[in-house]
């Protein structure tokens, strides 16, 4: 099981919906898939229409709140539900959808649940149940924004990898470059965890770049965040998009699924070369 994430310091980066049709691709290939919905502070894959079962499951919030009311670690395969999408692609989403949903999730103090409840434990714990339960080839992760609360949990404590989305401009570049230094950060730590890094620049306009001005930030970002190499997704014009469409499914010989192809190929090689160095 290799644990993904998908992050991006500023929203607009089209991170979720990379996300789900990376899903589409790996389950394609025969792979088993969890799609995991960490963004609590503005939630959305219960939004594809693909992804939602119809059966309105508790989630990562509920999973919480369970653990403080109880002291005990819930049975993780109850927040687990099967999609329409492919039926090797399981969804854990933020949390049950109603009312009280936004007052159960502000009641979560998350630096009291790690300094005094043994928060590290209980996701721990989370992740060996869904590599008992389920036995994914690979779970992704859609983390919040910005410095959210749980921003640390989904970039730092659960992934192998981490997939720094951004759009190329000087907010982008000061937010993320605190975030990648604090991934890097892992490794000297007493848990010598190594987390791949790979970046992903989004929404770039189709446009001849006639004074240099996208080279310009793409190279400030390699230089500032140490990156050897970076992907590129190109803004798309489709009215589709609104929709929330599966482009890997719904178009697959769109220029945008093949973009996003090389994205789940790049996550492929990872882990293959990983798997290799472990040899």
């Amino acid at each position: 099981m290799r644990v993904c994430t998908f992050y991006g310091f500023k929203g607009g980066t089209g991170r979720t919906h990379a996300l789900v049709n990376v899903a589409a691709q790996l389950a394609d290939k025969g792979l088993n898939v969890l799609v995991v919905d960490f963004d609590l502070e503005a939630p959305g894959l219960d939004s594809f229409e693909f992804l939602n079962s119809g059966l309105n499951l508790p989630g990562i919030v509920d999973y919480v709140q369970h653990f403080l009311n109880f002291d005990s670690a819930p049975q993780v395969g109850d927040y687990i539900a099967p999609t329409k999408l492919n039926s090797n692609i399981f969804v854990m989403f933020s949390g049950e959808r109603n009312p009280n949903y936004a007052a159960k999730m502000a009641r979560i103090n998350w630096f009291e649940l790690y300094e005094k409840r043994d928060g590290f434990s209980l996701f721990e714990d989370m992740k060996a149940q869904w590599a008992i339960e389920f036995e994914p080839d690979y779970v992704l992760i859609d983390c919040s924004s910005g410095y959210a609360s749980t921003v640390g949990i989904c970039t730092r404590q659960l992934p192998d990898t981490v997939l720094a989305f951004f759009s190329p401009n000087a907010q982008n570049l000061f937010g993320l470059n605190q975030i990648v230094n604090h991934i890097r950060s892992e490794s000297p730590t007493k848990r010598r965890k190594h987390i791949e890094l790979d970046f992903v620049m989004t929404e770039v306009p189709s446009l001849y770049d006639e004074e240099g001005i996208l080279e310009e930030f793409r190279q400030r970002f390699e230089v500032q965040l140490g990156i050897k190499g970076l992907l590129t997704i190109h803004h798309y014009e489709s009215f589709q998009l609104m929709r929330q469409s599966v482009f890997a499914v719904e178009r697959p010989n769109s220029r945008l699924a093949l973009e996003y192809q090389k994205l789940t190929d790049l996550i492929l090689d990872d882990s293959s070369r990983v798997a290799k160095e472990r040899e």
